[in-house]
């Protein structure tokens, strides 16, 4: 996978060739606010190479997803993860689906990787502005968990693995 800048990319990559690009553009840098604002405020960083959303490119599955990660070097903190990522159906035509969590690294024996401690459940959208608007309601959801609660209080939400080895 390619990681490339919100600001380097193009956003007709993910939303489509006809997309309103004013509208969809104002909304998405509306979300990448939120963000930024959500790193800031817990010392984090924002996308793979710290520039908030990023294009994520899939060459093998053509697929070009928007998505962000704020999290920490700290593995002990949580990750809020953020994404809108394009899909086709012969059946349906284009739809975005657009999916928001909050993980924990575990501290099993084995790990595992990391794992969900509360979601927003993914949902499809069939128009492009709904799912930058969907985006955008979840990076401002992320923003308002993340800043609800101490940072390290997400670690006692893992059921299985709650505590460090």
């Amino acid at each position: 996978m390619e990681s490339i800048p919100l600001a380097e990319g193009d956003l007709r990559w993910t939303f489509g060739q006809s997309v309103d690009l004013g509208a969809i553009r104002e909304i998405v840098f509306r979300a990448q606010d939120q963000l930024g604002r959500l790193a800031e405020v817990l010392g984090a960083s924002s996308g793979w190479v710290s520039s908030g959303l990023e294009f994520g490119i899939y060459p093998a599955m053509t697929i070009i997803d928007l998505r962000a990660w704020v999290e920490s070097d700290n593995l002990d903190l949580p990750a809020f993860c953020v994404g809108v990522t394009p899909q086709e159906s012969p059946d349906d035509g284009p739809r975005w689906d657009v999916d928001c969590d909050i993980a924990v690294r575990c501290y099993a024996q084995w790990d595992c990787g990391m794992h969900a401690v509360e979601e927003l459940p993914t949902r499809s959208y069939d128009s492009p502005e709904t799912a930058a608007a969907a985006l955008l309601a979840a990076a401002t959801w992320l923003l308002e968990r993340g800043t609800a609660e101490p940072v390290d209080s997400w670690r006692r939400r893992d059921p299985g693995c709650a505590s460090a080895p």
